[in-house]
């Protein structure tokens, strides 16, 4: 009897300190966690909600729109040379959004876990770690990882397999057109700069060999941080190559290409000073194409979550491609 009264009491406590945690959030009831949708200025995405005082990173939406993921961290406590992220995720449940919380801890492991993006469908999730194959050692120069959401949870990471990972080099930034086809950087051996863009079509529920996107895109410098679009009309990416902004020390400028009805793609073009004056890394678009999320400036060192309308993107395609 009293050990029943005691994990009554225990479940009380519990719920009592869950409801304290979710009482202070607002009730966010719109697509977008309810934020009012900006123009063709780049605006900071759900201020106080996602973007914080400290750092945030890597958003991602889910094909279904319900799920938002990102990455907080603080570059303050960086100092002792040790760097902590955390994997946040915030869900539409009972027609509301929850408020943002730590994904499961195999997802916010030691290794550093990055670059998340989901799949096909809202329930598989993507991204880059340093984790090692077997899961313990020293860290890898990076690979592409998954996991599923399944009645029972999150299951464990699970490292893609050759031709998307290699052994020795890095390999990064996972985003997927509707018909499958799987884009990524990669620093492996054949390319033309340091990091070049490449995609995998998938056949047969197998990718096949990987694609370098070729020298219209990909230049001496280093192409990463790449988002194409579901029907693959564009791709937008980042680059070091010169011309671009120098924004909190570095020269990344976001830049898109069209992809032209013989396969090929249009000479990338710059996205612009309304963008890339505040950076242009870590991005996404959203599950209906209607927006690109970015990170740039915030309050150093730190970064903050940005988003503008795709227009901007669509206003500098030429009436060829139109």
């Amino acid at each position: 009897m009293k050990r029943t009264i005691l994990v009554f009491c225990l479940f009380v406590f519990l719920t009592a300190a869950l409801f304290s945690q979710e009482k202070d959030f607002p009730v966010l009831k719109g697509p977008y966690l309810a934020q009012e949708t900006p123009g063709l200025v780049p605006q900071k995405f759900a201020p106080g909600i996602v973007t914080t005082d400290i750092g945030e990173t890597c958003p991602a939406f889910s094909p279904d729109g319900k799920r938002f993921v990102f990455m907080r961290y603080d570059a303050r406590e960086w100092d002792s040379g040790i760097k902590k992220y955390s994997t946040m995720m915030t869900e539409f449940n009972n027609g509301k959004w929850t408020k943002p919380k730590p994904m499961p801890l195999n997802l916010n492991s030691d290794y550093l876990d990055w670059d998340h993006n989901f799949g096909l469908d809202s329930e598989s999730f993507y991204f880059t770690s340093r984790r090692p194959q077997s899961g313990e050692g020293l860290p890898v120069p990076g690979d592409i990882w998954m996991i599923r959401l399944t009645e029972t949870g999150w299951t464990q990471p699970q490292r893609l397999p050759y031709p998307i990972n290699t052994d020795d080099y890095h390999d990064a930034n996972p985003c997927f057109t509707k018909n499958g086809t799987l884009y990524f950087t990669s620093q492996r051996e054949g390319g033309y700069g340091r990091s070049d863009l490449y995609r995998s079509k998938l056949t047969d529920g197998e990718y096949r060999k990987a694609e370098n996107l070729g020298p219209v895109i990909n230049t001496e410098f280093s192409e990463f941080d790449l988002q194409v679009a579901p029907d693959e009309s564009y791709i937008v990416f980042v680059s070091n190559r010169p011309g671009g902004h120098e924004v909190m020390g570095y020269r990344n400028d976001l830049y898109v290409s069209f992809r032209k009805k013989d396969g090929s793609w249009t000479a990338p073009q710059n996205l612009g000073d309304d963008v890339n004056t505040i950076g242009g890394v870590a991005l996404t678009i959203t599950f209906d194409g209607k927006y690109l999320l970015f990170t740039g400036k915030g309050k150093e060192p730190n970064c903050d979550i940005y988003w503008v309308d795709t227009k901007i993107i669509e206003r500098l395609k030429s009436k060829e491609y139109k």
